[in-house]
């Protein structure tokens, strides 16, 4: 893989049909992708992206007549990622990267908790673990910066330090 697939792939990679991934080029869910020379499309992992984030609307059962306003209204994973953006230059310093982290563990506990899967998303996978992992790694790469990156492997070391501690602790409540 090298963080370019054609449609048959990004389609695999997401879970979905090449006919659903025409489908929503069509109804204007998904840009279209520049185009090699001989015509095929060229998918990145923003377009994965936005076909997994259709797909996932799509199990909750939100229409795709809906799909669109829903991005529209936003979320608080959004909010976080254009703060990330809009607040971490490459050269950020160490106390604003741990400030950032700080701030965004909160939201990536909050989802953690209300979507439990995201912790242990194997059996919702539709491919091998290992292309997984790997199509994460270019997908990572590829959207964030070494900075936003580094505030991202903090939230995670922060979120997983504080349920540690929650599941060390018996007090009711924690």
């Amino acid at each position: 893989m090298s963080g370019v697939w054609s449609t048959r792939e990004v389609a695999e990679l997401a879970g979905t049909t090449v006919n659903a991934v025409r489908f929503y080029h069509r109804s204007g869910l998904l840009e279209e992708p520049e185009r090699k020379s001989n015509g095929y499309k060229q998918y990145r992992a923003r377009h994965l992206v936005r076909l997994l984030r259709i797909r996932r609307l799509r199990d909750l059962g939100v229409p795709l007549s809906r799909i669109g306003a829903v991005d529209a209204e936003g979320d608080e994973a959004m909010e976080a990622l254009r703060v990330l953006d809009a607040e971490l230059p490459e050269d950020a310093d160490e106390a604003c990267r741990q400030d950032l982290a700080e701030r965004l563990a909160p939201v990536l506990a909050t989802h953690l908790t209300d979507y439990p899967w995201l912790s242990d998303p194997g059996p919702h996978l539709s491919r091998a673990q290992s292309v997984t992992d790997r199509t994460m790694a270019e997908a990572m790469a590829e959207l964030y910066t070494a900075a936003q990156r580094d505030v991202l492997r903090r939230v995670m070391l922060i979120v997983g330090a504080e349920k540690a501690q929650n599941d060390a602790d018996p007090r009711p409540g924690r």
